[in-house]
């Protein structure tokens, strides 16, 4: 039979389950912050954390994608927490005539010393026009679309699942509508609002139980 002894002293070795702790992970960011974590200023820099593909038959954008805000009073307006990047550098004060179709949106991010299953981020998002797809490590999540304009943040989004250990990568596909000849300019916004896992590390606690015997002598007096 096991002792009540023998029970404790395993449950205090066992490893405590690990702490999960909410921060924002490696490399990780909301559009249009600088390297310094503050949000950009110029209009002609290319975002540290976030590339830019597009590719139309012959014509293609990319790699850069750029802080801008070249539709200030239209867009939603860029603020610390995050702001609008498009495919072009806008100095001249436009983007001139953009082409219709798919632009994709990719930033790159660590969970090294994180346990992926337990990880998830919280985020919202602006898009002109649409906000067709998004994935993850090259895996669609399909619950993550948004069609409501560029005047507004989409409702908050979680992604819980499909994380792997080392580098993640993360893809929005923005949509942009065919508009003629005129001008017809293009733009997403990001603002991550949380990100949670749990360490890789477990603590294991020992525990030391010493037993002392005492011994009584008993003396019988005839």
């Amino acid at each position: 039979m096991v002792s009540k002894l023998a029970l404790l002293l395993a449950a205090l070795l066992s490893p405590l389950p690990a702490a999960t702790a909410s921060f924002t992970f490696a490399g990780l960011y909301s559009t249009g912050i600088a390297a310094n974590g503050a949000p950009m200023t110029s209009t002609s820099a290319a975002d540290p954390h976030w590339q830019l593909s597009y590719r139309n038959g012959s014509y293609t954008l990319g790699p850069n994608a750029y802080f801008t805000n070249i539709l200030a009073g239209i867009w939603l307006a860029n603020d610390a927490n995050s702001q609008w990047l498009g495919p072009i550098p806008n100095a001249a004060g436009s983007m001139g005539y953009l082409p219709d179709g798919d632009y994709n949106f990719t930033t790159t991010f660590s969970l090294a010393g994180l346990e992926p299953s337990s990880a998830s981020i919280t985020f919202a998002v602006s898009a002109d026009n649409i906000l067709t797809a998004t994935y993850l490590n090259s895996a669609l999540v399909p619950s993550v679309t948004y069609g409501g304009g560029f005047g507004a943040f989409s409702p908050d989004m979680t992604i819980a699942s499909g994380f792997v250990a080392g580098t993640n990568k993360l893809t929005f596909t923005v949509y942009n509508y065919p508009n003629g000849p005129l001008e017809n300019p293009i733009g997403f916004r990001f603002w991550l609002k949380a990100g949670s896992a749990s360490s890789t590390t477990t603590t294991t606690t020992t525990t030391t139980t010493t037993t002392t015997t005492r011994s009584t002598t008993t003396t019988t007096t005839t």
